[in-house]
């Protein structure tokens, strides 16, 4: 689980410094770290037994740096240029970690119940809601809920003329409290 901690860090620098910065001259790229370490999860992750608490990191810890660098590589293709084909590999292979992470097997049934309870559920089923689906749910409202402010805050911004600001206003305004 200090793996998924790990890339979602290195999704945080990789959105904050840019593709090629590098902790020191000959070291490697944020962007080659971040692709080391979605591969090292990709292949350890069939040896948890825990899904419930892998899932519940995945959404603590990566859920919202990925989907913010999905953002800011679509949104500023001119700040990624430089290497955009190696971070589309990236990108790919992180949506489809996260994917395995989010719809495991184990998982399926529970996102069955979940939405069965609650799209038609009594109230008395309502209350017995599988709590790692539930926390899924959660964390997404609130990075929709985030997303529409900060997509308000850029327009204000845009309107207004201060470019300079926007990205500032994207950093601050994209994390979910």
């Amino acid at each position: 689980m200090a793996q998924i901690s790990l890339i979602g860090g290195l999704c945080e620098l990789v959105l904050r410094f840019g593709l090629t910065r590098k902790l020191s001259s000959g070291e490697p790229s944020f962007v080659t770290l971040l692709d080391l370490a979605i591969t090292a999860q990709t292949s350890a992750q069939h040896g948890f037994l825990n899904h419930n608490k892998i899932l519940q990191t995945s959404c603590d810890k990566l859920l919202s740096p990925a989907v913010r660098l999905w953002a800011a590589v679509s949104q500023e293709p001119s700040r990624y240029r430089a290497e955009q084909q190696r971070l589309e590999g990236t990108v790919s292979r992180l949506t489809k970690l996260l994917e395995q992470l989010l719809f495991h097997r184990e998982h399926i049934q529970s996102y069955r119940a979940y939405l069965a309870i609650k799209f038609g559920g009594s109230s008395e089923e309502k209350t017995n809601l599988p709590k790692a689906i539930v926390h899924v749910f959660t964390v997404l409202e609130k990075l929709t809920k985030t997303g529409i402010q900060y997509l308000k805050n850029w327009r204000r911004i845009e309107e207004n003329g201060d470019n300079s600001r926007a990205q500032t206003i994207y950093y601050k305004s994209c994390v979910p409290s």
